[in-house]
């Protein structure tokens, strides 16, 4: 069946990625998810957000916008990424300018290359896609972090 929903709208459908609905929405991104182009979003879980010390989303909201956002586009990449796709040390160039992602197949991880923080497991089964009318999504479990 094709996708009938945009990533922003499968987001807001989802309740464990209410935190990052609402860190799309404080960094004024609603549209790099909403638009037509082809994206592929690591979605961090709620879970995700509150181990990074975002629990609520008053916390979120309390940070700088531009902070926020340049956290939410180093999630994002500007293409298409299936789970197919996902080449172990490959790297990706996100929406944020001069950061990239490296992915790891096993486990099927990725992290922003050059950071010393931990890489984010892909929590969906390997192999499944969560497919939108404009890209694809990833739940990961970490907050990808330089």
């Amino acid at each position: 069946t094709p996708p009938t929903s945009t990533i922003a709208e499968l987001a807001i459908a989802t309740p464990d990625l209410s935190r990052l609905v609402t860190a799309v929405s404080h960094a004024g991104l609603v549209g790099a998810i909403s638009g037509p182009a082809k994206y592929t979003v690591f979605a961090p879980t709620n879970a995700a957000f509150a181990a990074a010390g975002s629990p609520t989303d008053a916390s979120l909201t309390a940070a700088d916008p531009a902070v926020v956002g340049s956290i939410v586009k180093a999630h994002i990449l500007p293409t298409n990424v299936f789970a197919r796709d996902l080449i172990a040390g490959g790297n990706a160039a996100t929406i944020q300018s001069g950061v990239s992602l490296t992915i790891a197949t096993t486990p099927p991880s990725v992290k922003i290359t050059g950071s010393a923080n931990p890489a984010s497991n892909i929590v969906v089964p390997a192999g499944v896609n969560i497919v939108a009318t404009n890209g694809v999504v990833h739940l990961i479990d970490r907050v990808l972090l330089p």
